[in-house]
């Protein structure tokens, strides 16, 4: 076993055991700390055995909609400062906003590395205030769930005072508020004690990075901005270059793929060919560490440049292979470069004319953004060389 791999088993078994000692100790204190006549009120006299189930039913929508409510807060907040609405997941469900229609639809998540919930507004201008704004967004969070944990003192004293005649309806209801309040004020702890969950740095250490000073705020700000030329219709070639260098400094493997990836765009949009492959090359050594939605976006990247700019089908292959189901799947305008390009390299100029037609037909009639200009650009160089 690989020590990557040997690495993410010890994750999974630690992070097992630490969830089986927290149900241990939520049990624990439910039988010997809480007042016997809270626990009484709210299992009740008996009757149905619907009852039972519908509160353990409500618990579990209990748990997601803290979950969902904490992610919410940082979702609103960022729209109400003017950010675009990007991604939102809580558990398995989420929203996301179709690349090609721009329009948000449903759908159902099935990336662990996002089952602890994410909101992504990404700015659309740059300003010097990117980061304060950002602060913003990411203490909203906790404290949304801080609200919700003190929704816990209400319902503890309407709870204890609920008598025997106390319908069912009622009893499933506080089951619901005090499982709410409890996972609230979890959430609080669990993202402002801790410094990182996974890749991610938690909502207390990114707020402090991002009203801290030095360098990890200029990281932050310098990525902010990057993010906003990205999304608009300015080149990806006008990026500033010492931006890009400063966010690849960061202890973050997470920021250092998202810096490489855009030096790869930089220097593509500017047919500055070797440089484009080391940056592809550079992103490929730590592809493997980033959650695997990214990763796969990634991946498509590397798979290019192998394919098209290196002209090497086997490392090309190799790379296209670590996409997975997700990538395999995907029938996005990106994939499908990735894909026209991999098959051309290999000599399957059938199914590369074919993927051409497809991925062209995938990229909006309208391209409002210049990632969609980016890509028609590639798919223009590919079939020049179809001939």
């Amino acid at each position: 076993m690989s020590k990557k791999k040997l690495s993410k088993f010890i994750q999974v078994i630690v992070g097992a055991l630490f969830g089986a000692c927290v149900g241990f100790l939520g049990v624990y204190v439910g039988k010997n700390c809480l007042p016997h006549d809270l626990i009484g009120n709210l299992i009740g006299t008996g009757g149905s055995w619907i009852e039972p189930f519908l509160k353990i039913s409500m618990a579990f929508v209990a748990l997601w909609a803290a979950l969902a409510a904490h992610e919410l807060g940082h979702l609103l907040t960022g729209l109400a400062l003017g950010f675009k609405f990007h991604l939102y997941v809580a558990g398995f469900l989420g929203l996301r906003r179709n690349p090609l229609t721009e329009k948000v639809e449903g759908y159902f998540n099935l990336d662990p590395n996002l089952f602890g919930g994410v909101a992504a507004t990404l700015p659309i201008q740059k300003s010097p205030d990117l980061r304060q704004k950002l602060a913003a967004i990411v203490a909203a969070g906790p404290l949304t769930s801080l609200v919700g944990a003190l929704l816990g003192i209400p319902a503890y004293w309407g709870a204890i005072q609920m008598t025997d005649s106390a319908s069912p309806t009622m009893r499933v209801f506080f089951v619901f508020l005090l499982v709410f309040a409890l996972s609230s004020l979890m959430l609080f702890f669990a993202t402002t004690i801790p410094g990182r969950t996974g890749a991610f740095f938690t909502d207390r250490a990114r707020f402090f990075r991002l009203i801290g000073g030095g360098k990890a705020a200029q990281v932050e700000q310098a990525m902010l901005e990057l993010l906003a030329q990205s999304y608009t219709q300015q080149p990806y070639g006008q990026m500033d270059p010492t931006q890009i260098e400063l966010v690849k400094t960061d202890d973050s493997q997470l920021m250092q793929a998202f810096a490489y990836s855009l030096e790869y765009y930089y220097h593509l949009d500017r047919n500055e060919t070797a440089q484009a492959l080391a940056s592809a090359a550079s992103l490929e050594s730590m592809v493997d560490e980033q959650p695997i939605t990214f990763k796969v976006e990634l991946l498509k990247d590397i798979v290019f440049a192998y394919a098209f700019l290196a002209k090497d089908p086997i490392k090309a292959r190799q790379a296209w292979d670590k996409t997975g189901k997700l990538g395999h799947a995907a029938t996005d305008a990106h994939a499908l470069l990735a894909k026209t390009a991999l098959f051309w390299a290999e000599g399957n100029h059938e199914e590369a004319r074919a993927c051409l037609q497809q991925g062209m037909a995938a990229l909006p009639a309208k391209m409002q953004k210049y990632s969609d200009q980016f890509y028609w650009a590639q798919y223009q160089a590919l079939a020049q060389e179809m001939g």
